[in-house]
């Protein structure tokens, strides 16, 4: 399964599997404009390579504005795990980046991609962040986890 996998996230062109990339480590679902703020490509190149991946049946629109999303978790996960430390790590602090700069970042996925990217210290103000979010919102057991990994300065179990 994993090598008929490979084999069909290998058809897209070089640049195209560079995307293709960055969307998983942005996560299983991903929109136009972050992927683009990651990649820094010209629009039209981008969209190109959106049509390639929902082409090859790699991913799919949502529906919503301009979200897409991986057509099967394992083909967003070969992707991702099929890059080499450093990649992944440049890649999560791209997305990290680029979260950074939004009005509406979200504290708890900021701080996953700097923790995934090897930025810990980074990450805690974050992790703090989304631990009283989720504490002010009734969800304790969200707001420890935070708190742990604050404390651990390790990235959570499952991806984003």
């Amino acid at each position: 399964m994993l090598e008929a996998v490979r084999a069909r996230v290998e058809r897209p062109t070089p640049g195209a599997q560079e995307s293709l990339a960055a969307a998983a480590a942005i996560g299983q679902l991903f929109s136009f404009d972050l992927l683009r703020a990651v990649r820094a490509l010209p629009q039209a190149e981008l969209l190109g390579h959106l049509r390639e991946f929902i082409e090859h049946q790699l991913v799919t629109e949502t529906g919503e504005d301009d979200a897409y999303r991986f057509r099967h978790a394992l083909t967003r996960e070969v992707v991702h795990d099929d890059l080499l430390v450093p990649e992944r790590k440049q890649l999560h602090q791209a997305v990290a980046a680029a979260i950074a700069e939004r009005p509406d970042a979200v504290p708890s996925l900021l701080a996953h991609h700097l923790l995934s990217g090897g930025r810990a210290q980074e990450a805690v103000p974050h992790l703090l962040e989304a631990a009283a979010r989720a504490y002010r919102t009734d969800a304790p057991r969200e707001a420890i986890a935070h708190y742990e990994r604050a404390r651990q300065g390790t990235p959570p179990d499952s991806d984003a």
